[in-house]
């Protein structure tokens, strides 16, 4: 078996084992939070009683020299949770070398169950300039040098939904990002599943490309207080989004390759209404 191959299975078995703790009454499946803040043992408390199977957790450059990532590493395993190092830059598109040193950094410090990538080269100036082409592909570089050295761990890239939209010579931009990495976290970043402009309609080409590639895909959702509305669930509340999900989880939860839902973020999602 392919190490990418290998990888993509080890993250799919975590999540299957992860899926036996006590989630809300109106979710399935399973559920990432993405967590920037300083890891605490208030996050793995608020993860397990709200259904969290995997924590997406920042783990910025230098972090291995802080002892609070160990405990917290122990804890949430001691949890029954998944914890995946979670960092990026715009400015790792177009220099990937401190990408790479990040991602060996985590390989080597071990004790994570996955990385993720949270790069979003869009936030470079170079995006919108005659210089995207070049930024594009060193991006694409950097993403090929983090995945090899990620080693054994499954390699999540976060992705914006119109990666689809972006052509890179013969293939889309999401076509090239799925075949370097393990797994995409499709940012379909909607307050409502139905619909031409909802999470369903928009996640649907990443999730059946991810899918017959034979990689992970998980649908990710925004909770934080930023416009334009239809972004996020802040306004809506806990119990609609909840609704929302549930038929996201329906339509996708069936193929191949789903990993459930990823909710951007840990102190937002905590301070949401029910």
């Amino acid at each position: 078996m392919r190490g990418s191959a290998r990888r993509a299975v080890t993250l799919l078995m975590a999540g299957a084992v992860s899926m036996s703790l006590a989630v809300p009454a109106s979710a399935s499946g399973d559920r990432a939070l993405w967590v920037w803040d300083q890891p605490s043992q208030a996050i793995v408390d608020f993860s397990v009683s709200n259904g969290v199977s995997d924590v997406y957790l920042h783990a910025p450059p230098g972090f291995s020299a802080d002892p609070a990532f160990d405990s917290f590493l122990a804890s949430a395993h001691g949890s029954g949770l998944a914890v995946h190092a979670m960092a990026g830059d715009p400015g790792w598109a177009k220099d990937p070398g401190p990408w790479t040193m990040w991602t060996r950094e985590v390989a080597t410090h071990g004790g994570f169950d996955g990385i993720v990538f949270d790069v979003e080269p869009y936030g470079h100036p170079d995006w919108n300039s005659r210089k995207q082409s070049r930024l594009i592909n060193s991006y694409l570089s950097g993403l090929d040098a983090a995945v090899r050295a990620a080693g054994e761990l499954p390699a999540l890239a976060a992705v914006p939904f119109w990666f689809d939209e972006i052509r890179v010579k013969r293939d889309t931009l999401l076509q090239r990002v799925v075949g370097s990495a393990d797994g995409i976290v499709v940012m379909a970043y909607r307050d409502q599943a139905a619909g031409a402009d909802g999470i369903i309609a928009l996640s649907q080409t990443e999730a059946v490309l991810a899918s017959a590639a034979g990689k992970l895909f998980v649908i990710g959702v925004e909770t934080a207080a930023v416009v334009p509305e239809k972004v996020t669930f802040h306004e809506e509340g806990r119990a609609e989004m909840e609704t929302e999900l549930a038929a996201v989880e329906t339509h996708f939860g069936a193929m191949s390759g789903y990993g459930g839902i990823a909710i951007h973020h840990y102190a937002s999602y905590s301070a949401m209404a029910n």
